[in-house]
């Protein structure tokens, strides 16, 4: 994934980059390197990603839900890569919230 990221970035194609940042594969992968940290015999990385890591997604996603207004129909959400997997699982446990990520294609709505 790393060789594959460095080559698009040497490209200079942000509309490739955004893609592959987004896709589905990248996204687990992305996530897995902090759950790996978990299970390092390393007391420090399990506190810093079980107390700071996913407290601070669960206040971004909180912070999204209380920016939105109850007439808001869309709203662009921009954050880092690392964010996507935590953020888009917090807000799509939101009932009200249909997540739609770069590159995807909506599902209807009909």
């Amino acid at each position: 994934m790393i060789e594959q990221l460095t080559s698009i970035i040497q490209q200079g194609d942000i509309i490739k980059l955004y893609k592959f940042i987004n896709s589905p594969e990248y996204i687990v992968n992305d996530h897995k390197i902090y759950l790996d940290l978990m299970q390092l015999d390393d007391e420090i990385a399990f506190e810093w990603v079980s107390k700071y890591w996913y407290y601070r997604n669960l206040r971004i996603a909180h912070n999204i839900k209380k920016s939105l207004k109850p007439e808001t129909k869309r709203a662009i959400i921009l954050y880092g890569a690392g964010h996507n997997y935590l953020l888009k699982q917090q807000l799509e446990d939101d009932s009200s919230i249909t997540v739609i990520q770069y590159g995807s294609c909506p599902k209807s709505r009909a």
